[in-house]
């Protein structure tokens, strides 16, 4: 039966909603116009990783964090991209298998 997931979105300064994908270890980016904090959004997913639960849902809502991308993107490490490439084509590693066991963490200033 499919899922609908809610999932943190962050703004960038060029007005994207980026929201961290565990599944393709990347950063998504979606339009942002208007968005402010505590918003919610429907986004339809672009994962490029054939196992993401994502691409089999019923959509993903996601709700603006107060907190910029700029202070969460290094909070995680992203794939390579020989190690995104893999990934499509639905071979993982122990390394990237390693790396979708991260979660964003948001600075403690915004807790």
């Amino acid at each position: 039966m499919p899922i609908h997931f809610t999932v943190d979105g962050f703004l960038d300064e060029r007005g994207n909603l980026r929201v961290w994908c565990c599944f393709c270890i990347d950063w998504h980016a979606h339009a942002a116009v208007g968005l402010r904090p505590a918003d919610r959004v429907s986004l339809t997913p672009h994962c490029f990783a054939p196992d993401s639960p994502y691409l089999q849902s019923t959509g993903l809502t996601a709700v603006v964090s107060p907190v910029p991308w700029s202070e969460v993107r290094e909070t995680v490490t992203q794939a390579t991209r020989s190690q995104h490439r893999a990934i499509a084509q639905g071979v993982l590693s122990a390394d990237t298998a390693h790396l979708r066991r991260q979660t964003v963490t948001v600075p403690t200033a915004h807790l």
